[in-house]
Formats: C-alpha cells, structure tokens, sequence
C-alpha cells in the first residue's frame, strides 16, 4: 500500500466525540495553551451533532487509525457575497506528520469550498509555530497582515451579551481606605448615609449576596428579591432564592429582574462574592469610608485602568456617621 494511498479522510461521526475531545486537548498542549480548555465530550456533541449544529469536523486517519482531525464552521464574505470556511482547528499527531495527512485534511476542506461555492478558506496561526507557518505558504496561503483578530469570550462576552437583554450588574460596597469592608460579620462602621444611599440603590430589584452576609443581616431586606448563594444542601430560609453558584445566582437574579420591571441587579457582599462577580459587574457603587479600621474581609481590587468614576456626594462625621464618607460611581472602561 502506498503511504498517499494509506491516508483517509472522513466526517466525523457522533461516536468520535471522545476522539475529538482527545485533539482538541492534544493541540491545546502543543500550543502551550491547556489550561484554556474548558470543553467536555457534552459540549462538543452539542455542537458537532445537536439538534443545531453550530460546526463540523473532518477525521484523518493513516492507515486506518485516526492520527488528525480539521474541525470547521462556516462565514461570510460581504465583499465576495459568499460564504466560506473558517478552520478553527487543524492537529495532526506527532507520529504521523510528515505523512502528507495535514494536507489531505486542508485538501478536503479546499474541496468542500468549492463544491458549495464558497469564497475562501481561512484559518489563525500562531506567529511562533514557524513550521506550520511554513507549510502554509507551501501551499500558497498568504497572511493577513493587516488585520488584527479581536475576541470577545467569558465574561466580557457575557455582559455584552446581558447589556443586549436589558441587564446591568452593579457592586454595592463600602470600604475603608485600606480595603476593609468588614469585621466578624458585621460593618466595622456605624453610616447612616451609606445605608440611605444602599437603600436608594437596591430598591426594587434583585440582590445577590453569599449565605454568611444574608445571616449577617438577618432576614431578607424587603422590596428586593434576596438571592443567596449558598453551597449547603441544609441552608434553607423564607423569602429567599437559593443559587448554587454565582453564574446560578446571575441566572435567577436576570428572571427576578424581569418579573420586577427593573434593569440592574446589585451584588452586595460578602468579600467571596464580590471577587467571584466582579468580573461580570458593569458599574461599582463605593462608598470609601475615611477609617483606619482592622477586618477580617476585603473588597477585591480594580485595575485602574479598566474604570473610570465620579463623585457622588459625601458625608461628614456626626451623631449617625462614625466617619467621614464619600460617595463614589465607578462605570467600566
């Protein structure tokens, strides 16, 4: 047998799921990139072979045993006015290059273009893979030199997305100087006006809070949906939404939000909490208390240069503020 008569390539088939898995964790290795990997054998049989399938892939095989694989989806072109293929991922074993099998593997694709009318085959390399690199121009693809590939994943991705839906979160904190946003449970600070302005700013809409905050309250604040997250299977309390997990409680808090007619969920503590969401969070309502105070919890730091902020009021120390306080709204670069 010869070796080109030895490779073929085939569509992939449902029961290849676990393969499929096994190149997508192999290239990920080899572009140093593995801890990137979050797809289990669920997901990728959701997309390959749903109901919907939302991408394709292509197996390579030499001499019988799978050594490759070209998984791909399709685009668009404005400009030609046809679609395409964009190749997301194309593996092919150490063993077998060399072979000839990578290029069976663009071959197909190249064929399938065609065959549909497509306008363009394209894919994204590495600038430091020299070797696939090289291969490329072989076959006399040419770089896209440019452009800039931008990328939109995880949470930036999901307030996008949420802002689509009619949704902003917004962290309720106050801290001191140093950080401190509590001590033992409790606010290491007796402010009258900062509870006044997290009244103002939690009325009427869905809070989310970690299960120690909401016993350190005591009960559910009314004229809010009281979202708790908790991972204790015992925890039970009445007038609350128990969550699983921050994504669970964002879930629950965007249906509360709905049934309430409002536009904004506010996460408001614990420290656990606060770091787990910050990343989701549109704007940050702080109030900074002017107290050189000891805790125990902290509020997670900004980088500077993702926020930009205004004052909004302040409070001088008297007979219901302890401290000193301004009042401070942070929106997201």
């Amino acid at each position: 047998m010869s070796e080109a008569s030895a490779i073929d390539v085939r569509a992939a088939r449902e029961a290849d799921v676990g393969l499929i898995l096994a190149f997508i964790k192999e290239l990920a290795a080899y572009e140093e990139l593995s801890h990137e990997v979050i797809a289990t054998e669920e997901t990728v049989r959701a997309s390959l072979f749903g109901d919907a399938p939302k991408a394709a892939c292509l197996i390579g095989e030499l001499a019988g045993a799978p050594q490759g694989f070209a998984l791909y989806f399709h685009n668009y072109s404005t400009f030609l006015g046809r679609h395409g293929i964009y190749l997301e991922d194309l593996f092919v074993r150490p063993g077998a290059r060399g072979s000839g099998l990578g290029k069976a593997l663009l071959a197909k694709l190249a064929e399938l273009v065609v065959a549909e009318g497509g306008g363009r085959l394209e894919w994204s390399v590495l600038d430091w893979n020299a070797p696939s690199i090289a291969f490329y121009r072989a076959l006399g693809a040419r770089s896209m030199d440019k452009w800039t590939v931008y990328r939109l994943t995880s949470a930036p991705l999901q307030r996008l997305a949420r802002h689509s839906r009619g949704f902003r979160v917004s962290m309720i904190v106050a801290a001191s100087r140093e950080g401190v946003i509590g001590r033992g449970g409790a606010l290491p600070w007796r402010l009258s006006a900062d509870l006044k302005r997290f009244k103002s700013l939690t009325m009427g809409k869905p809070i989310i809070m970690g299960r120690k905050t909401f016993e350190g309250i005591g009960k559910p604040l009314p004229g809010r949906a009281n979202i708790v997250v908790t991972r204790r299977d015992d925890f039970r309390a009445e007038g609350v939404i128990i969550a699983r997990d921050p994504d669970e409680a964002l879930q629950r808090a965007e249906a509360a939000a709905t049934e309430m007619g409002a536009d904004e969920i506010c996460v408001i503590g614990g420290a656990e909490i606060y770091a787990a969401l910050l990343p989701q969070v549109d704007a940050v309502r702080l109030t900074i208390v002017d107290a050189d105070v000891v805790g125990d919890a902290f509020m997670p730091r900004l980088a500077f240069k993702e926020w930009r902020g205004e004052v909004a009021g302040g409070v001088e120390p008297d007979a219901k503020n302890d401290a000193a306080a301004i009042f401070v709204d942070l929106s997201r670069v």
